[in-house]
């Protein structure tokens, strides 16, 4: 991996005298939608802005897939699929749907992918 890190000390409770540290990856930069279609316009035949639109309906998909409550999975790069939250219940009959609502995305990366 190729990716930066540093060092942060852990928080440890209170009553501990341990001091404790873990890596962090840091962020170099960002890297915006601009940039990844330059860097595949360099290295194909596409046109920069061929992949920007392919991206956009591609997220335009992506969405509409995990609406609908598929996962997706991107070869390489992981799968996604959406994180509904509720209120606790005593029985599923008290549960309302207005009462379910999204709270993010779930991402488990490929085990592999970021190998060199």
């Amino acid at each position: 991996m190729n990716a930066l890190y540093d060092f942060f000390l852990t928080p440890q409770p209170k009553d501990s005298n341990k001091t404790r540290y873990h890596a962090r990856l840091v962020v170099r930069d960002t890297i915006t939608l601009e940039d990844i279609a330059e860097t595949i316009e360099s290295r194909s035949s596409l046109r920069q802005s061929d992949v920007i639109g392919s991206f956009i309906e591609f997220a335009n998909v992506f969405k509409q897939e995990l609406s609908n409550g598929n996962s997706i999975h991107i070869p390489g790069i992981g799968s996604f699929r959406i994180k509904a939250e509720s209120p606790e219940v005593r029985s599923p009959k008290e549960i309302r749907a207005e009462n379910i609502h999204c709270s993010g995305i779930v991402f488990t990366p490929e085990k592999i992918c970021f190998a060199n």
